[in-house]
C-alpha cells in the first residue's frame, strides 16, 4: 500500500488496470451525486384554451410562426412556472428543439415532460450546466435516430484526415527544405517562427472571404491550423539529429542525398510522429470552429445547432464524449502506426536478464489487429465498387459519399498509400 503513495514510484500494470477502473467509476459517481434530483411536475398542456385563441392568428397548418413564438413568450414570462406550465426561455427552448414549430395535439410528449422536469430540478450542480448521466446516456439513440450522427460524425472523420493529409504533404517538405538548406533558413525561419503567433479564430473570415463556406475551406482552414504547428516542429526536429550520425556518413562518402534517405529523413519523421499525435487532440477545436461556419454538417455543426440553440446540453455532452472516443482511438492508431513503422523506439533492452518473450495474448492481439485490417479493406473494396455501380445508395448517393461528402477522396489517398505499402512490404521480403 505504501508504494501506491510513494514519491516517483511506478505501478505494477494489474495496479495500474485496477485503479483506472476504478477512476472511471468514482467519476462517473461524482458526476451522479453533482446532478441528482427530483424532477419537478410539468404541465403536459402546452397551451391553454385563451392562448390558443390569441394564437390562432399566427397558426397556419398546425405550424406556428416566429411571431407567434415571440407573443406566447411575452404572455407566458417566468410566472407561469408557478402554475406548472412552461415559461418564456422554456417555450422557446421548445419550439427550437422541435424546429418544425408544429403545435401537434398542444401536448408534451413523454420526453419533453421529463426533459423539462429535470432541468427544474434543484440539484447542486443545475442540468442547464451539468446535465444526468442517464440523460446524456438517453441522448445517444435520440443523436442517432433524429440528428443523422453516423452522417455527421463520418463528415468530421473525413474533414480531420483530409486536413491532416493536406497539413502534411505541405509542412514536411517544407520543414525539410527550410532546416536543411541555410538559403531557405535564411529567408524563412523567422517567418515560421513567427507563424506560431497566428490566432486561428481571427483568421477564419479571410479563409471564407477566399474559399467560401464549403468543405474546401473546412479543409484548408484545418490544413493551416496543423501546419504552423508542424512546421516549426520539422525544422526543430532537424536541429535535433546528432551530428555525430551525419559525420559518420559522410566520413564513409555518402552524398548529400544518401544522408538525407539515411539519416535526416528517419530520424526525423520517427520523432515527428509523437508531434502529430499530440496535434490529434488541437485539431478537433479547428474541427468544431471551421464545422460551426458553414452548413456542411458535422460533429461541430451539430454541436452549435442543438447546444447554442436548442440548449440541448445533454445532447451537447454526448457529442463531446463521442469526440473523445474518436481521439482516443486516433490516437491508438497513431501509437500502432509508429510501431509499425518505427519499431527501434520501442524496443527494450534489458540490462539484467533475458528479453521479454512473447505471450499468447501478444498473438491473439496480432492476429486480431490482421482480421481487423483485411476486414476494413474488404469493406473498402465493396464500397468503391459500389461508387461506381450504384447497387446501394442512401439519398441518391453512394454510401461513401453520403457519409464523408466531398472528403471522400481522401478515404481513397489513404487506400492508394495503405496497398502501395503493403505491396511494397511484399517485395522486399521476396527479395
Amino acid at each position: 500500500m505504501n508504494s501506491l503513495f510513494k514519491l516517483g514510484g511506478s505501478l505494477e500494470s494489474r495496479t495500474r488496470l485496477i485503479l483506472e477502473i476504478a477512476g472511471f467509476f468514482l467519476l462517473i459517481l461524482i458526476w451522479y451525486i453533482l446532478t441528482m434530483a427530483s424532477p419537478k411536475p410539468v404541465e403536459a398542456t402546452l397551451f391553454t384554451q385563451e392562448e390558443v385563441a390569441g394564437l390562432n392568428k399566427y397558426i397556419k397548418d398546425g405550424q406556428l410562426n416566429e411571431e407567434g413564438l415571440e407573443w406566447i413568450a411575452t404572455q407566458r414570462g417566468d410566472e407561469a412556472r408557478a402554475d406548472n406550465y412552461l415559461s418564456s426561455d422554456e417555450i422557446i427552448n421548445l419550439f427550437r428543439s422541435r424546429d418544425d414549430y408544429k403545435i401537434g395535439d398542444n401536448k408534451l410528449t413523454a420526453s419533453e415532460l421529463e426533459y423539462f422536469g429535470t432541468r427544474r430540478a434543484d440539484p447542486i450542480v443545475r442540468p442547464g450546466i451539468l446535465p444526468k448521466p442517464m440523460a446524456v446516456l438517453k441522448a445517444f439513440p435520440d443523436l442517432f435516430i433524429n440528428n443523422a450522427l453516423l452522417k455527421n460524425m463520418f463528415r468530421s472523420i473525413g474533414l480531420n484526415l483530409m486536413g491532416y493529409v493536406e497539413a502534411m504533404l505541405l509542412a514536411i517538405p517544407l520543414g525539410f527544405l527550410i532546416g536543411l538548406l541555410p538559403f531557405f533558413r535564411g529567408l524563412f525561419q523567422r517567418q515560421v517562427d513567427a507563424f506560431r503567433y497566428v490566432p486561428l479564430t481571427a483568421v477564419t473570415g479571410l479563409f471564407i472571404l477566399w474559399f467560401g463556406l464549403g468543405t474546401g475551406m473546412q479543409v484548408h482552414f484545418l490544413a493551416f491550423g496543423i501546419m504552423i504547428y508542424l512546421l516549426p516542429v520539422v525544422v526543430q526536429r532537424i536541429d535535433e539529429v546528432d551530428k555525430v550520425y551525419t559525420k559518420t556518413v559522410y566520413t564513409l562518402g555518402a552524398t548529400d542525398w544518401q544522408t538525407f534517405k539515411t539519416v535526416y529523413f528517419p530520424a526525423v519523421v520517427s520523432r515527428l510522429s509523437d508531434d502529430i499525435r499530440v496535434l490529434t487532440a488541437i485539431s478537433w477545436t479547428y474541427i468544431i470552429v471551421a464545422e460551426s461556419l458553414g452548413g456542411q454538417g458535422g460533429l461541430g455543426s451539430l454541436i452549435w445547432r442543438i447546444g447554442q440553440r436548442q440548449g440541448r446540453v445533454d445532447k451537447t455532452f454526448a457529442l463531446l464524449i463521442i469526440i473523445i472516443i474518436i481521439g482516443i482511438l486516433q490516437d491508438r492508431l497513431f501509437v500502432y502506426l509508429d510501431k509499425k513503422f518505427f519499431p527501434y523506439k520501442h524496443q527494450i533492452v534489458n540490462k539484467y536478464g533475458p528479453v521479454k518473450t512473447k505471450t499468447i495474448w501478444d498473438d491473439i492481439f496480432s492476429y486480431a489487429g490482421k482480421v481487423v485490417v483485411i476486414f476494413i479493406a474488404v469493406v473498402y473494396v465493396l464500397l468503391f465498387i459500389n461508387q461506381f455501380t450504384l447497387t446501394s445508395t442512401i439519398g441518391n448517393e453512394p454510401i461513401l459519399s453520403y457519409y464523408f461528402g466531398e472528403t471522400a477522396i481522401v478515404i481513397h489517398f489513404l487506400a492508394i498509400c495503405t496497398a502501395a505499402y503493403y505491396i511494397y512490404s511484399f517485395i522486399e521480403k521476396r527479395r
